[in-house]
This record gives structure tokens, C-alpha cells and sequence, in this order.
């Protein structure tokens, strides 16, 4: 015991340099105790109600009950009550109370549990127990740098898991603006207040700021009044601005209460009190970590080989009675967060008698089902006589209009009515059992491979009009209707011809009208702008003619030269104002530009352009997902009019390809640069020729026969009129894609 005084005080005189040594004399005395019990007094800084000091209490006691079974260690423990009851500057009585109840049986390790505790035993222990191992608990590390240890540094850290929960609360809250603080004003709570402060002003980019009230039911007041955006951070309150003590574990529950955002605390004992969530690790685990410390000192470890001690990993813990309550998303959580008081389902509270009960509700439902699908076949199989009798007796055989019906697997026909004979000008006789192709009323050279696709796909025709062949060799426009059926087994195609030829002949005039009157009025406009910039193209010539005469006479003509080209170069300025002035005309009468969102002009395209593709069979679709809010600054009329142009020349294009593959796709997309739109028309057709890339955009250049080769000029022109452009390249998979580029309104993107 000697010897041990003696290293203690060499410690104190040698300071830092003889730390080493000291440990390892002090090591070499816990190895001399190992005879005898070790004895253990553990200081808390407050009462003994206090939820935290149960709980390291439990995981103290849990940790060494092993060894105080065994005789090696006896475990005594104090309460300072330091917030109750303040130390003196003198010495308190506490140290003479430990002095002499201590007297026989002098500890031979004292643990400080708790800040306060610490400065206790910093400061008082010296004169009490000289030569008893200080080791401290639930300690934070900015604390224990403050304190005044006489030896090493030796026991359980507790590490304040603010950014963490910090970070999990505004991934639950993106919208989360401001922190408000709730603290107590015991110099514990203002020492934990300022540190949470500073760490989440370093992390964060949020107001922060403590809550103005000091009392519980005056706070409790103040948080009921906060807006969404903020939340609440409870850290520690000991006591008020009047000097009434609490137990924090009541304050947060009443704080919580009335809160009107979520409350969130730094220790699991502030759980299931109506906060949303807490992280730290759990007291009960702070005095598992100090026992198995303090048998490490028992079975003869020396304090150099024992280092600070860490705590387990923190726990995040919430409650889903609160996440519910603020309108929080539980399925949002990570993995690692525990969630608790969560209903549970009946699968989870009564799974025996859940299980019992699904299997017999399925079993009743199978044997029902079965009953009722043995009833429905023989019911079915007696509709389907009667639907047979009915079918031919009435809808086909009696039929205005032409109808056939197909074997769906080779396409055959394997009946038609009166109607269709008379429209197609084949008996019944000569049809059944041929197909449409082989008979010649599919004349074009890809209608088989047409034909055997439609088959194939099984898809059911809504309008599609084509030209057919009757027998006498007449071309007739219809329209196609067809469904699929089946009769015993076997699959049928019901098709439904509607006779287009009126119609079709009324399209084909008016089409013709239409020519002719974009042609008359292109010839009116074409001998508009050559009557307005004939007479300066003429005053022009005629001055290059007299510039041509007077170079013939020599050089002595330079005067009258100069002037002939002055009078050139205005009468040339004077056909640039013409047509500017021409160009501010039309775009005047022709121009009329207003913002206004591009879904909206793409859906009425859409309404209007459907029709025409069922009647070709395309299948037309449109994404304006990635445009939905985009604004544009445009010609209404005129931007619907290149769209048209677009998406029929496309639908033109598929006019060879097999249904299935006759489909137009209109998607729209914010360009990288963010101050345009890219709207694509893309088609599976034959695609563009690399040699007519830069010349269907040429006015008159036209690949279809009866085309005027006016639509993509124009189109071209209005675009760029609107400061865009047009281009289009052949996709790899086939076919062209059309890119409408147009600037965006300025702040919308």
C-alpha cells in the first residue's frame, strides 16, 4: 500500500512522462488484490430514480453477476444528488460521509458516473481515497478533457449521436428549415446545449435557434405553435431559469405532448415518451461496457492494456404512433432504424389461428369454384348452340354489310353472307376454303406478308382502310372491322367490311380543291413579290448595262462610274426594304405568337391525328412525360401544322410495313442545355435515303406521287421562324426520326 501511495505521489510531482510506469504499478497492485474481492464504489451524479441511473445500474449489476457471485468483486454505490443538492466550496459533507462510512472497507476502484460525479472525484478523491483506480462512466469526451484526473484516463466514453439522427430526420423531412433547441439551464444542460448547437450549425445549412420559453409547460406552449418546416430537439433539462429541478424524462414527455412538429431526443430513456425518434446508445449498455471494464480490472488486466472504452453501436429508435402522427412515410426507414408500436397485422399477432383460417376459406373456395366451373361449362355449351343458330340465322346471314369468317390459323375463309358476295362479286362457293390473298382481292405485292402478319398478331382491325380487288377487277376503297372468336376450340376471325368508296372519292376532290388552291394562291404570291422587286431588279441591270458601255470608252468614264454604281447600290438596298417589308407583311397577318404549355398543343394533335391512324393501322403514341411543364413562345395554329405534317408523312411511310410494325412515336424532352425542347416523330418505316438527306427540306422536292413537296419547306421555314430547327436522321433500328428543337420561355425549363 505503501509503494502504491508512493507512485501516486511521484505521478503528481513527475507529471505526464511517468504515466506508463505508474499504470503499470497500479496494474501490479490489482494483481496483489487478486486474493481478496475487488471492491467497487460507484458514484452517480444524481438520485437514484432517475431512469438513467437504472439503467446503467441494470447493465452494471447484469455484466458483473458472475463475478460478484464468485467473491471478486463487491459492488457499493452513492447518489450525490449533485442538481438537488449543490456541493460546497468547502469541503461538502459528502466526502466526510465517504470518508467515514468507507473507513474499514476502503474501495479499491471508484467510479464517477456522470459529469458531475467526475468533478467530484477530480476534485475530492485525493483527500479521500489516495490510492483507490479512478474510472468514470457516461462521460462525454469534451468532458473529460475538462477534467482535473489524477491517474489514466480509464473508463466509458459516451458519444452524443446528433448528426446522425439529424441526417435520418431530414431524409423523413426534406422540407425541414429550422431546429428549435429545448434545454434546461443546469450548467449540464448548457454545456450539452451549446455542443449540439455548434455541431449542427457545422453540418447543417438550417436556422437553429432555443426555444424562448424556460419553463416545461410554457415550452410545451411555444412548440404548439410551430409551422411545418421545423423540428424540435430535445436535449437535457435539470432544471429551469428559477432553479426548480425536473426529471428530463417528464419534461420531454409533456414538451411532446403539444407539439405541434416532431420532438426528437440524444437518449433512449426520452423514448416512448411521444418523441418521434432517438439515437445514442442505450444506458443499459453503458453499464454492460463498465462491468465487463471493471472484471478486466479484476482478473488482473494492468491500466496501461485498458484503453477509454466505446460504447456498442447507436441505436436509432422510433416510434410509428408519433411517425403517423406528423404525417411521416415508416416505409421510408432504413434497415438498421428499430421501429416500435407498430400495429400488428393478424398475420403477426395470431398466426396459428390466421393460417388455420386462410387454408379453410381456401379449400371452401376451391371446392365452390369447381362446382361453379363444372355448372359454367355445361351452361356455356349450351349458349354456344344457340349463340351458332342465332349467328348465322341473323347478325351474318341477314347483314347489310359484307362479313367473312377466318380461320385464324391459315386465314381461309370459311364463310361469307349475301352482302359480302355481292360486294366482292365471288359466289360462297368460290370462297370457302381459299384465302383473300390467293384470290386476288389483297393485290398489292406485300399484302401476304401483310396478311400472314394480321394473322399471326391475331389483332382485332378498327377502321383500317385499304383498297381492295373484286372479281371483276374493280379497285375499291373500304374500311376493315374484325374480332377474334372462339367456337368449340377453334379460333375465328370475324371481319366486317364497310364500303369507303363515296367517301373516299369526296377525300379525293377535296384534296384535289385543296391543290389547286395552294397552287393558285403560290402563283398569286410568287407574281406579288416579282411585280414588287421587278422594278429595282430592272434599274439594276440597266445600270450594270451602262457601266458595261462606259468601261468600253476608257478610263476616263471613273466619275461616271461611281456614280452608276451608287445609283446600283441603292436601287439594290431598295429591293432588300422590298422584300423585308414583304416578310414584315406576312409574318404579321401570319404570326400571332403567345406563350402557352407544348402538352397541350401535342394533345389536340393527338385527338386529331387518332382517327387516321386507325384507319391505317398505325399505332400512334405519345410521351410528354419529360415536357409536361413546358412553356413556349409560339404560333399555335402553325406549330400544329408542322406536327401534322410530321406525323402523317410518317404514317405514309409505314403504308408498306406489316401491321405489327406500323407504329409512329411523338416524344418530347428538355435538351441538356436546358434553354430548348426536342420533340421527335419517329416512324419503323424504309427510312430516308442518304442521298435525299439535304433535299427534302427543298421546296417542290417530294417523294410520294401526287406530293407538292411543300410540307417540310414550310415546315422547316416556320420552325426557324421561331428561332428552331428541324432535322431528321435514320434510327438504327429502322426507319426516321424527325427533331423539332424551339426555345423555352425564359424561367421555364
Amino acid at each position: 500500500m505503501i509503494r502504491l501511495i508512493s507512485l501516486v505521489v511521484a505521478y503528481l510531482l513527475i507529471g505526464p512522462a511517468l504515466v506508463q510506469a505508474e499504470g503499470e504499478a497500479l496494474g501490479e497492485s490489482t494483481a496483489q488484490l487478486q486474493s481478496a474481492p475487488l471492491r467497487v464504489l460507484v458514484l452517480y451524479s444524481n438520485q437514484r430514480t432517475l431512469p438513467a441511473n437504472k439503467d446503467v445500474q441494470n447493465g452494471l449489476w447484469t455484466s458483473l453477476e458472475g463475478a460478484i457471485n464468485s467473491h471478486r468483486v463487491e459492488l457499493f454505490e452513492e447518489y450525490l444528488e449533485i442538481h438537488r443538492l449543490p456541493m460546497e466550496d468547502d469541503e461538502p459533507v459528502m466526502v466526510s460521509y465517504l470518508r467515514a462510512r468507507y473507513a474499514k472497507l476502503r474501495p479499491d476502484v471508484v467510479v464517477s458516473v456522470g459529469p458531475q460525479a467526475l468533478d467530484f472525484t477530480s476534485t475530492w478523491m485525493e483527500n479521500v481515497f489516495p490510492e483507490a483506480i479512478e474510472v468514470f462512466a457516461v462521460i462525454r469526451k469534451d468532458q473529460l478533457m475538462a477534467a482535473k484526473l489524477r491517474g489514466p484516463r480509464i473508463g466509458v466514453l459516451n458519444v452524443v449521436q446528433v448528426v446522425p439522427l439529424l441526417e435520418l430526420a431530414s431524409s423523413l423531412l426534406p422540407g425541414t428549415r429550422e431546429v428549435v433547441l429545448v434545454g434546461g439551464s443546469a450548467p449540464y444542460d448548457r454545456d450539452l446545449l451549446n455542443l449540439v448547437r455548434q455541431e449542427i450549425e457545422g453540418a447543417f445549412p438550417w436556422k437553429v435557434r432555443e426555444a424562448e420559453a424556460s419553463t416545461p409547460d410554457a415550452i410545451a406552449a411555444e412548440l404548439s405553435q410551430l409551422s411545418p418546416g421545423t423540428i424540435a430537439l430535445f436535449t437535457t433539462f435539470f432544471k429551469d431559469s428559477a432553479g426548480v429541478t425536473y426529471i428530463p424524462k417528464r419534461v420531454v414527455e409533456r414538451i411532446s405532448e403539444d407539439s405541434a412538429v416532431p420532438v426528437f431526443a440524444l437518449y433512449d430513456t426520452m423514448f416512448d415518451t411521444g418523441t418521434t425518434g432517438v439515437a445514442a446508445t442505450p444506458f443499459f449498455e453503458h453499464g454492460r461496457s463498465l462491468g465487463n471494464l471493471l472484471e478486466r480490472i479484476a482478473e488482473g488486466e494492468t491500466l496501461s492494456e485498458i484503453d477509454q472504452v466505446l460504447p456498442t453501436e447507436p441505436r436509432f429508435l422510433f416510434d410509428a404512433r408519433a411517425m403517423r402522427r406528423y404525417g411521416m412515410d415508416i416505409g421510408a426507414l432504413p434497415d438498421p432504424v428499430e421501429v416500435f408500436f407498430e400495429k400488428p397485422r393478424l398475420i403477426e399477432s395470431h398466426p396459428v389461428a390466421f393460417a388455420v383460417g386462410i387454408t379453410t376459406i381456401l379449400i371452401q373456395t376451391s371446392l365452390i369454384a369447381a362446382l361453379l366451373w363444372t355448372f359454367c361449362r355445361k351452361r356455356r355449351a349450351e349458349q354456344q348452340a344457340l349463340e351458332i343458330e342465332r349467328y348465322f340465322s341473323t347478325v351474318f346471314g341477314k347483314s347489310p354489310n359484307p362479313m367473312a369468317v377466318l380461320d385464324a390459323t391459315n386465314g381461309v375463309l370459311k364463310d361469307v353472307n349475301p352482302a359480302w358476295e355481292a360486294l366482292y362479286g365471288f359466289n360462297r362457293a368460290e370462297a370457302i376454303g381459299r384465302n383473300p390473298v390467293e384470290m386476288g382481292i389483297l393485290p398489292d405485292e406485300h399484302d401476304r406478308d401483310h396478311y400472314e402478319d394480321f394473322l399471326r398478331g391475331s389483332q382485332s382491325l378498327k377502321g383500317y382502310e385499304r383498297q381492295i380487288r373484286t372479281e371483276s377487277g374493280e379497285v375499291v376503297d373500304v374500311a376493315l372491322y374484325s374480332n377474334v372468336v372462339e367456337k368449340r376450340g377453334q379460333r375465328l376471325q370475324i371481319v366486317t367490311t364497310i364500303d369507303m368508296s363515296d367517301r373516299a372519292e369526296a377525300d379525293r376532290l377535296r384534296s384535289n380543291l385543296a391543290r389547286d388552291n395552294r397552287m393558285a394562291q403560290l402563283g398569286q404570291f410568287s407574281a406579288w413579290i416579282a411585280h414588287e422587286i421587278n422594278q429595282p431588279l430592272g434599274s439594276i441591270l440597266s445600270n450594270a448595262e451602262a457601266a458595261l458601255i462606259c468601261l468600253d470608252r476608257g478610263p476616263d468614264c471613273k466619275a461616271e462610274l461611281e456614280e452608276i454604281i451608287k445609283d446600283i447600290r441603292s436601287e439594290e438596298r431598295r429591293a432588300s426594304r422590298v422584300v423585308e417589308q414583304i416578310r414584315k407583311i406576312l409574318g404579321k397577318n401570319s404570326m400571332e405568337k403567345r406563350r402557352f404549355r407544348i402538352v397541350e398543343i401535342l394533345a389536340e394533335v393527338q385527338r386529331m391525328a387518332m382517327p387516321q391512324a386507325s384507319r391505317q393501322g398505325v399505332d400512334l403514341r405519345f410521351d410528354s412525360s419529360g415536357i409536361r411543364e413546358v412553356v413556349v413562345l409560339a404560333d399555335r395554329v402553325l406549330l400544329m401544322q408542322v406536327f401534322w405534317n410530321l406525323i402523317f408523312n410518317a404514317m405514309d411511310a409505314l403504308a408498306v410495313q406489316p401491321l405489327t410494325n406500323r407504329v409512329v412515336v411523338v416524344a418530347g424532352t428538355v435538351c441538356s442545355n436546358g434553354t430548348e425542347m426536342d420533340i421527335q416523330v419517329g416512324d419503323e418505316g424504309p427510312g430516308i435515303p442518304p442521298e435525299r438527306m439535304n433535299s427534302i427540306f427543298e421546296f417542290f422536292y417530294s417523294t410520294k406521287e401526287n406530293g407538292m413537296g411543300l410540307g417540310l419547306a414550310i415546315s422547316r421555314f416556320i420552325i426557324e421562324d421561331h428561332k428552331g430547327s428541324l432535322t431528321v436522321e435514320n434510327r438504327k433500328s429502322g426507319g426516321a426520326c424527325f427533331h423539332v428543337k424551339i426555345p423555352l420561355c425564359e424561367n421555364d425549363t
